[in-house]
């Protein structure tokens, strides 16, 4: 543990593995945050993560010097409100930095704000910033689904549902292969920094970072705003040009067509790394067409049988959905056990809460015994109004889920 979060390091040893993994429908992981440094070979699955509240403030952050890394069949919810205006939701809910052959797949992004950020003082020269992320289902969240920086990425097969601001956004020469994606009613599908839709209405939104390059093939976009292909002809800036230099992607007739270095980035100059041609790079996979994919994530995506926060209507609104909030602030734990100690029995109390506030118990003349249980930052619990003898004072953090050392 490391200010609020769950810290998972093995020295990058390359013999070590380590799995985290929620058992059952109802894993969560309350207030506390998972973050990956020096680590090799982990894999996070199947658990729920709400109302993040430590020191780094993402639901799952790869801070630095990982490698091998797969995240799978997890729910990310509203983590505590920052003090930026755009941290309604959370600080963050998935950020990798400085982090090398790294994959996602089928996680489900329940309206998140600042969804998926990668890269940070990294550099375009170095070949294995690779990533992938595939069947991740991003239901009615606002941005970052992802955001590229300096990184080689593949984006395939994902669900985009009602994103309200931008789904896929690149910056500072990264190279994204973005392919057979849905995107159903999102404003932006993709954003190259500094061109096209980025600031056809103001000066970007990617904070005047040079541009990236994207290859976009077989993707379905459906109630889009606007999306300027390679070429196209139509209005950018209010003026009717073909869109060889304002353009958000690069479409492509054929999955194997190979970029040419005289397309570049209208800031910065950068071109695409065809990394998706290179046999030395390239992997073996199975895509699923557009609407297959949509289909997959809806049923595949997120915890066992869809996990116990389902998320209520919602539109493209960037606001925070009441209801949900509401249900994430209200969670108690249906816990078992920790490692195989049991809780209380049946004759006992447990008394759960999450911050350094007063809780009163009221048990008539008489109490039973109790079992009281702070999570979060409490370092001077006391307890007041019962007799000295037979009361025991201690401290823990619950966290809901097995680990297994590989």
């Amino acid at each position: 543990m490391l200010n609020g979060d769950i810290v998972i390091e093995n020295k990058q040893n390359s013999n070590s593995s380590v799995n985290l993994e929620g058992v059952g429908e109802d894993a969560v992981i309350d207030v506390l945050g998972i973050r990956l440094k020096n680590a090799s070979n982990i894999e996070i699955r199947n658990i729920g993560i709400i109302n993040v509240n430590s020191g780094e403030g993402d639901n799952i952050g790869l801070q630095q010097e990982n490698d091998h890394i797969w995240g799978h069949n997890v729910n990310f919810f509203y983590g505590d409100a920052g003090s930026d205006a755009d941290q309604v939701k959370g600080d963050g809910a998935l950020d990798c930095k400085r982090s090398k052959y790294v994959t996602f797949s089928y996680n489900h992004f329940w309206d998140t704000g600042k969804t998926i950020f990668f890269g940070l003082s990294e550099t375009q020269e170095d070949p294995d910033l690779l990533i992938t992320y595939h069947h991740n289902c991003y239901n009615h969240s606002d941005s970052r689904h992802p955001r590229a920086r300096y990184y080689t990425a593949h984006v395939y097969n994902n669900y985009y549902d009602c994103n309200s601001k931008y789904d896929v956004g690149f910056t500072k020469g990264s190279s994204v292969f973005v392919e057979n994606n849905y995107f159903e009613n999102c404003k932006y599908p993709i954003l190259t920094s500094l061109q096209g839709r980025d600031i056809a209405y103001g000066n970007g939104i990617f904070s005047g970072e040079d541009g990236g390059t994207v290859k976009a093939f077989e993707n379905t976009i459906i109630g889009e705003s606007r999306f300027d292909p390679y070429g196209a002809v139509g209005p950018t800036n209010s003026t009717t040009t073909t869109t060889t230099t304002n353009f958000d992607a690069i479409v492509t007739e054929t999955r194997n067509e190979t970029i040419s270095n005289t397309i570049t980035s209208k800031a910065g100059s950068n071109i695409y790394n065809n990394f998706d041609t290179n046999e030395v790079l390239w992997y073996t996979y199975n895509v699923d067409s557009a609407e297959d994919a949509k289909t997959k994530v809806m049923q595949f995506s997120g915890r066992l049988n869809g996990g116990d926060f389902n998320q209520p209507a919602d539109d493209t609104s960037s606001t925070v959905n009441q209801p949900l909030k509401t249900a994430l602030l209200n969670y108690t734990t249906n816990l078992a056990c920790i490692q195989g100690i049991s809780l209380p029995p049946n004759d006992q109390i447990l008394v759960i809460t999450k911050d350094n506030t007063d809780k009163d118990i009221i048990e008539g003349n008489s109490l039973q015994n109790i079992v009281f249980t702070w999570v979060g930052k409490a370092i001077d619990a006391n307890v007041t109004g019962l007799p000295a003898s037979g009361i025991i004072k201690y401290s823990c953090i619950q966290i809901l889920l097995k680990t297994d050392y590989l």
